[in-house]
């Protein structure tokens, strides 16, 4: 980079900025549609971070693990992309594409941004108020991996995260439960971005929900808080670069445990004549007129910038690691963690251990295991769903161990951000997020949907207490809906247990698998099934004394199996045979023993859940494929919630006991 001084950088940025300005306006017109209005008011805060010499990043190494992270809201979908495209990040066509493709079928510009769809963006955004949160976790996860055992120190590495959001989402309660976290855990590497601009989709910020004293609130949670007015006046010429560059370059600086809130002071669809300053600009692109007096007014700009400062434009270097940087590993996808259910004490056929407490088990083995770096999140529920049996082992690294408070959206959040990290060498790094099956997924589907399966990360979550088996707690906390809830979101695999060793291979199974699981485990202790020297393989259906002279099929999932089983004596002492199927994975199901089942009776299906969404109705849709039909019942919660109870008054009352089994087979034989 050659020596300049930040005024003449600060005008250099001016001229990109027309240009970038031109690209958006340019690409919006093409696809008729896009938020202009939020885009093009922190347009120049991105220009800043990537053109500015502030970000550490290579275009050309999307993935490089020493780069600086920037999580943007998926309202500024198509500022981004003209800075992603312009830089080179979609390679030497990348800004054709970008003019030409602009939320076209098909197209890697997507309506919001996409991680899965686009290099360079570190997480898929668009449902608002959720982005600090893995901000949070991208800072923690790149601080333990920098200072190890220390990442409460004041310490900070040099990597940073900038994470930019617009006023009208700090409305978001998730946010807060964010930057409390943020403070907790001294992210001083943090910087949140506010695109303070005063409007969101239904009017001001004031009229719809008033944010201030906003600066007193970001101070009162134990934050820096730093102010700039970016833009003044509506059209371009009045940017405030010098300020914003300033504070940035400050930040990089910064080794203390504070994290950093900048509001930016902007105008709304800033430099776009008929729509700067009015709230209608959000999500509509400009009139073709309105467009083309933008791009008149931006070209007479430049050339009046390019003639006084044209050398020293063409000679910048517009991001500061053009060179080789060095790439991930891909160590990762190499390492497979074998959970041996051999090395599990007292997990012997008759014992009785919940599956929760399984949980707790392999929590201990993993902190153990050499070859996993282990981080294990809570939230508040620790001494329930087993996650405190992490204190039990010496010498674990308490970092690894993240409470978050009650605040289970915050926590997916976070998993997310530090399942972007890579782990220690040679190590694979283990994402573990538990609590209650009915607050994972149930009061987090939008974030584990959105957030992590969207953008693909690498984590896993595990929702204890499902089902009736809960008992006195009654319905509020009885999980019957999760199984749906987790099966419908796409790339989540889905893992059902019905002992303590079919847990231990559930888990396993989820944490090798390069993308999102959820693991459903119950509250009560319940009979081990499984013999330890033969565990089950979790993605096959295992079938316990089948026979060519099998009339019916009972299909059964979680530790409801032991009903089934019992169910299969009492038939047999009727002269009935039947055969009854276990499936630990629900997502993917083993189709093969569906279809085979199917292909010589009826078929019974039972589960502690609904009906809806749940085993009965992923059988159901296999077996309706087949050319021949086969009846199928589904014995489940009947659309209902459940009650206060003991568990078994409660399977009792909704019809899931071995009577209920052996009634549904005997009349289906009839």
């Amino acid at each position: 980079m050659i020596y300049m001084t930040k005024k003449i950088l600060a005008k250099l940025l001016e001229i990109k900025s027309t240009y970038l300005r031109e690209y958006m306006i340019r690409a919006l017109l093409h696809a008729g549609s896009g938020h202009t209005g939020g885009s093009s008011s922190s347009l120049d805060i991105l220009n800043t971070l990537y053109n500015g010499g502030i970000l550490a990043h290579d275009p050309k190494n999307p993935a490089w693990p020493e780069r600086d992270r920037v999580i943007v809201t998926g309202h500024r979908a198509p500022a981004v992309s003209a800075i992603l495209a312009e830089a080179g990040y979609l390679g030497k066509n990348g800004l054709k594409l970008y003019l030409n493709t602009y939320r076209d079928f098909g197209s890697p510009f997507q309506g919001h941004l996409s991680r899965l769809w686009m290099a360079g963006v570190e997480a898929s955004t668009g449902s608002l108020g959720q982005i600090i949160s893995v901000g949070a976790g991208m800072a923690y996860g790149l601080k333990v991996n920098a200072y190890g055992d220390s990442p409460h120190s004041g310490t900070v590495p040099s990597n940073k995260v900038y994470v930019l959001v617009g006023d009208g989402e700090l409305q978001e309660g998730q946010n807060w439960e964010a930057l409390m976290s943020a403070a907790k855990y001294r992210l001083g590497n943090l910087c949140l971005i506010v695109d303070r601009n005063r409007m969101q989709i239904d009017g001001l910020t004031r009229n719809i929900m008033p944010l201030e004293p906003l600066k007193d609130k970001f101070k009162a949670f134990g934050l820096r808080v730093k102010e700039v007015t970016l833009h003044s006046g509506t059209v371009s010429g009045k940017i405030n670069y010098l300020g914003l560059l300033n504070l940035f370059e400050n930040f990089k600086k910064y080794r203390g445990n504070k994290p950093l809130v900048i509001i930016a002071h902007t105008l709304k669809a800033y430099g776009i004549p008929g729509m700067a300053g009015k709230v209608d600009s959000h999500g509509v692109a400009p009139r073709e007129e309105n467009a083309r007096e933008a791009i008149k007014n931006l070209k007479i700009f430049r050339a009046k910038l390019e003639k006084e400062y044209f050398k020293e434009y063409r000679k910048y270097i517009w991001f500061p690691y053009k060179g080789k940087t060095k790439k991930p590993g891909k160590i990762k996808k190499q390492i497979k963690i074998n959970l041996k259910a051999s090395e599990f004490k007292n997990f012997i056929p008759g014992a009785e251990i919940a599956t929760r407490d399984a949980y707790g088990r392999v929590l201990e083995y993993l902190a153990r295991t050499k070859n996993v770096d282990l981080i294990a999140l809570e939230a508040d529920l620790a001494k329930s769903t087993r996650g405190d049996w992490l204190d039990r082992v010496k010498n674990f690294d308490r970092a690894r161990h993240i409470e978050l408070g009650i605040a289970e959206a915050n926590m997916v959040g976070w998993a997310a951000g530090l399942a972007s990290c890579l782990g220690r060498k040679n190590k694979k790094r283990v994402i573990l997020a538990s609590s209650f099956a009915v607050f994972i997924p149930g009061r987090c589907y939008d974030q584990l949907r959105n957030t992590v399966a969207y953008s693909g990360f690498d984590c896993n979550f595990i929702g204890t207490h499902g089902g009736l088996s809960v008992g006195e707690d009654g319905g509020s906390h009885q999980g019957l809906e999760d199984i749906a809830l987790a099966r419908v979101i796409p790339g989540m695999r889905v893992f059902s247990c019905s002992d303590a060793i079919s847990a231990v291979k559930a888990i396993e199974a989820a944490i090798n698998y390069n993308g999102p699981a959820y693991v459903r485990l119950a509250r009560p202790k319940t009979e081990i099934i499984y013999n330890k020297k033969r565990a089950p393989d979790p993605y096959k259906a295992q079938v316990f004394a089948s026979g060519k002279l099998d009339k019916v099929s009972i299909m059964a999932t979680g530790p409801i199996l032991a009903e089934a089983l019992e169910a299969q004596k009492s038939l047999a002492m009727k002269k009935i045979k039947v055969r009854v199927y276990d499936f630990i994975s629900l997502k993917p199901i083993d189709e093969k023993a569906i279809k085979e089942a199917a292909s010589f009776g009826p078929i019974i299906t039972i589960e502690d859940h609904s009906v809806i969404g749940g085993l009965g109705e992923a059988v159901a849709g296999i077996v309706t494929e087949r050319a021949k039909p086969t009846r199928i019942i589904k014995l489940g919660v009947q659309d209902k919630f459940g009650q206060t109870g003991k568990p078994e008054e409660l399977l009792s009352a909704y019809g899931l006991r071995v009577r209920d089994i052996v009634r549904k087979a005997c009349q289906l034989l009839k």
